[in-house]
């Protein structure tokens, strides 16, 4: 799986919570190449919000 279609999905699940993005994001956790699993679980989290003093 290409880095471009994994972040092309992560779009898809973020703004229109496209189901076939997101099953394609769970199937890239199971990737064999390490930082394909890696931005799949990043995308599948979102955002994440540092707290600010």
């Amino acid at each position: 799986m290409s880095i471009d279609y994994l972040l092309l999905c992560g779009v898809m699940w973020a703004q229109h919570a496209s189901e076939d993005a997101c099953e394609e994001l769970i199937r890239a956790l199971h990737s064999d190449d390490p930082d394909v699993a890696l931005l799949a679980n990043a995308l599948l989290k979102g955002p994440q919000r540092v707290a600010t003093a």
